[in-house]
């Protein structure tokens, strides 16, 4: 049985992984984990997980941001003239938002920055309505079995969440004795 929860948490932690650049605000010498040396105002390659571990410690500055704002609206207006066609999203976009919205709100929170917070409810919005746009189309396709021709177009989040779909279809079909 698919199981979406441990998939997307699998999905997390593969994003965790990706290396990512950062910037060495702090010379720390040799990383034991990595066997990498850290020298100040040098450009480095750092699994993401650690390299927001060194960025809380102030050690290094991470070059390659999650979704912002501008991406996000960009891809909902890109996604709502495109009709049918699913718009190609990167691998781990939703992962992406939901880390930036979350600092976003940790960041305005802590600041009492009403301006942040408005950003955020802004972005959770756009987020939503591409979301549902974006599901409606990954539906319909597995509901007609075409979702061979939109896979290349989903994130690995969407991946996950057509696959289970679809198998779900499928037992459902199975189940009512209408093997397809």
């Amino acid at each position: 049985m698919y199981n979406i929860g441990v998939g997307l948490r699998l999905l997390e932690l593969a994003y965790l992984m990706k290396p990512v650049s950062v910037a060495v605000m702090k010379s720390v010498g040799r990383v034991p984990v990595i066997e990498e040396e850290l020298v100040r105002g040098t450009e480095v390659r750092l699994p993401l997980w650690l390299a927001i571990e060194l960025e809380k410690e102030g050690v290094v500055e991470i070059r390659e941001p999650g979704v912002k704002e501008g991406e996000l609206r960009r891809v909902k207006f890109i996604q709502m003239q495109q009709g049918e066609t699913l718009v190609k999203l990167d691998e781990f976009f939703y992962i992406r938002a939901k880390r930036w919205l979350k600092e976003l709100e940790e960041e305005g929170r802590k600041r009492f920055d009403v301006a942040a917070l408005t950003v955020v409810e802004k972005a959770r919005r756009d987020l939503h309505d591409l979301y549902r746009v974006r599901l409606n189309k990954i539906i319909m396709s597995t509901v007609l079995g075409h979702l061979q021709s939109v896979e290349k177009s989903l994130s690995n989040e969407e991946r996950l969440l057509a696959r289970v779909l679809e198998h779900s279809l499928k037992e459902w079909a199975k189940y009512l004795g209408l093997e397809v």
